[in-house]
């Protein structure tokens, strides 16, 4: 294992994966506050963007109408400088004369509307009359908000940054050096604003919701041509808004209220961090390469970042103190490790032995905890976990790419893993550690170039790579771990589904870092008989279609001593019947399949292993492939009827990215075809003679749609 170094701010900062028990450390001056204010910007947008949105209705509405006034324009001028010119220069100091304006021109419109209520009088023109009534409603709901936003609203743009006095200096932060005081003492006045912005944010909450209903209260058809599609494609926003937005607020005030743990605010706040390695493919996600600490105190991360290799780890509690847990390889992965690939005790790297995110993370706490128990101080205490893939950064880097770095190599999203790995291996290659910080570099200024408008494509990008479960928390605090179960952060396997369940573990082991190229796809063949009953015939196939290259002989090696091998579980319902596997053949004949019922994840499990011969030493020579197939009957509780004909949840296995499936259901003789990638949990649903494949609900989709929308 090898050693990277990347930086952050111009602080140098180093990610390790080391040889043996040595031991680096990530040395920082990386704050937080950026992702704080990012947050923070978040926030207030939104609040902006419901003003923007009322104001651009209230216009397009009255000004037909009331057009010999000038409310209107006012409205509107005002508003328009505040968010175009006097915010993006952090100046208040016309803020208190232009919400002043805005809500006396506001009280002005609404005393207009008196003039036209002989338009309700006439049956011609009541629909004319009932779009005015909604637009009065949305004027006193406007001024009611005004009423509650102001105060609060402004001290938290001034604990922001933003100056009354535009002329008064403002304080900067010399990214060359450690956080100034000014700015610490800043940054712990953000943090201190976070239970102010939840009351904000709780108190117009009902508002936005009702001034929302009333918008989609307006009927086009009662309005003039030249602005009736604007109000159509507003309401193209609006109407599913009205569904999405309690829930999503209630996941904003959620984390308002657990921010302030997260980053540190009343005291400091410790992190355990794992990182995986996806190209050497576990049940949790890939191989625990790694581990790290990190405290977080006022948002800023404090101190050193410590990252050593998961190896330090095993020796430590294995054999220095001969005090591991009593955990044991199993089944097929026992098989592996006893010819060659490793020990049959589990060791901590290899711990990611379940795709249930929390059960791994809790595997590796037990080996960590015993290290920390009796050295403290070389293993910190934590409040939560972070575990994550190399994945995570490169949705990231998606938004941005290509990048060029200084010594002209670019890199992209696909590209990221195998520039990182072709150095880092090479332990003589000088300057070897320089690549990360090389990237990082590169990305912090593009990521810092990126307008404002772009933040809605990052927040998504982030939120997409949450629910690909490339990032997984977890936490010691049980009210926090409900909060992150809550938010759909944990990983957990689903055990409450109400109805069919699939899903595909695969460990490789002794075979370098094949994953780079070798992928596989599933193909399910369901049928459903005349009374409902439900059998499934899966075929998993594993190919290679690159060509060995001596130059990534550290990836896909010539030696028969790393041909692929892995530990596969199938897994479904409980109370599944398995009647047929190969698994016999795709084991070179070592593993009888073995079925039994997983009672950590509750789910029946067809467990095999996989051995094949993926080398293709020139393009002459075919894609090397290996189909595993199993078959099974469901159990009585998984049925076809015709009131709620047939669902599977499919959940996707952590660390894959591609991962292709075809579901070919066959119901009364005729056949149904759906194919997909697996880019996050799914459900497939056949009725009434329709099949078809949807996302599996998380709780962030409210938050995605949003995003997607603003």
């Amino acid at each position: 294992m090898k050693g990277m170094d990347f930086k952050k701010d111009n602080k140098k900062v180093s990610f390790t994966e080391i040889n043996g028990s040595n031991r680096k450390k990530i040395s920082t001056g990386m704050r937080a506050s950026s992702i704080f204010g990012k947050f923070l910007k978040l926030i207030l947008g939104m609040i902006l963007v419901f003003f923007s949105l009322l104001f651009v209705v209230l216009a397009i509405s009255l000004e037909p109408i009331l057009s010999t006034y000038s409310s209107v324009k006012t409205i509107q001028d005002e508003f328009n400088s505040l968010v175009t010119v006097d915010l993006p220069a952090k100046d208040l100091s016309k803020l208190d004369e232009r919400f002043n304006k805005i809500e006396s021109s506001l009280s002005v419109a609404e005393s207009q509307f008196s003039s036209f209520d002989f338009l309700n009088s006439f049956a011609l023109t009541r629909g004319y009359y009932n779009n005015l009534s909604y637009v009065r409603d949305l004027v006193k709901q406007s001024r009611a908000i005004f009423i509650k936003v102001r105060p609060q609203l402004k001290d938290i743009l001034i604990t922001a940054g933003y100056q009354v006095d535009k002329n008064a200096p403002t304080t900067v932060t010399d990214t060359t050096s450690t956080t100034t005081k000014n700015s610490t003492q800043n940054l712990s006045g953000l943090m201190k604003t976070l239970p102010e912005l939840a009351n904000l944010y709780g108190e117009i909450e009902p508002d936005i919701q009702q001034v929302i209903k009333t918008v989609n209260k307006i009927d086009p058809a009662y309005l003039p041509s030249s602005i009736r599609g604007k109000i159509i494609t507003i309401q193209d926003q609006t109407k599913p808004l009205e569904t999405n937005f309690p829930e999503f607020s209630k996941q904003i005030l959620g984390t308002l209220q657990v921010l302030p743990d997260l980053l540190g605010t009343e005291k400091p706040t410790n992190y355990l961090i794992i990182f995986q390695n996806e190209k050497e493919m576990r049940a949790s996600g890939g191989l625990l390469t790694a581990y790290g600490n990190m405290t977080i105190q006022n948002g800023e991360v404090v101190g050193d970042i410590t990252s050593t290799d998961m190896w330090d780890l095993e020796i430590y509690v294995s054999s220095t103190l001969g005090k591991a847990p009593n955990y044991q390889n199993i089944y097929g992965q026992k098989v592996l490790m006893e010819r060659g690939c490793g020990d049959l005790h589990l060791r901590a790297q290899d711990a990611g032995i379940y795709p249930d995110g929390q059960l791994s993370i809790n595997m590796f706490k037990d080996y960590y905890n015993i290290a920390s128990k009796y050295n403290p101080k070389k293993y910190p205490a934590y409040d939560h976990v972070i575990m994550l893939d190399t994945l995570f950064a490169s949705d990231l880097i998606k938004l941005i790419e290509p990048i060029s770095l200084p010594d002209g190599r670019v890199i992209t999203s696909d590209n990221l893993a195998k520039v990182i790995f072709a150095q880092t291996n090479n332990s003589r290659a000088p300057g070897r550690k320089s690549i990360i910080g090389d990237i990082a570099d590169v990305v912090k200024v593009k990521y810092q170039a990126m307008p404002t408008s772009e933040l809605p494509k990052v927040l998504s990008a982030f939120i997409k790579t949450l629910e690909a479960k490339n990032l997984i928390l977890s936490s010691k605090d049980a009210s926090m771990l409900d909060f992150m179960d809550s938010m759909g952060l944990t990983g957990r396997i689903s055990k409450d589904f109400q109805g069919d369940y699939f899903s595909l573990s695969e460990a490789q082991v002794c075979g370098l870092k094949a994953n780079f190229y070798i992928r596989d796809s599933v193909e399910q063949n369901i049928n459903i008989d005349k009374n409902g009953k439900v059998s499934n015939n899966v075929n998993i196939t594993w190919s290679n279609s690159k060509v060995f290259d001596p130059k990534e002989r550290d990836i896909l090696s010539d030696s028969n001593n790393y041909l692929y091998r892995a530990w596969i579980r199938v897994m479904t319902p409980s109370g599944t019947e398995y009647t047929a596997s190969n698994g016999k053949e795709t084991s070179r004949g070592i593993y009888d399949p073995v079925q039994y019922y997983e009672s950590k994840m509750d789910k029946q499990v067809a467990d095999s292993i996989i051995w094949f011969d993926h080398r293709r030493m020139s393009s002459n020579d075919p894609i090397r492939t290996l189909k595993l197939n199993v078959a099974y009957n469901e159990p009585s509780s998984v049925k076809y009827t015709d009131t709620d004909g047939y669902k599977m949840l499919i959940q996707k296995h952590p660390g894959k990215a591609d991962e292709k499936y075809v579901i070919n259901l066959t119901f009364l003789g005729k056949k149904y075809t759906e194919e997909f990638a697996l880019d996050r949990d799914k459900v497939i649903i056949f009725k009434d003679g329709v099949l078809q494949v949807e996302n599996y609900d998380h709780p962030l989709d409210k938050i995605l749609s949003i995003v997607d929308n603003l």
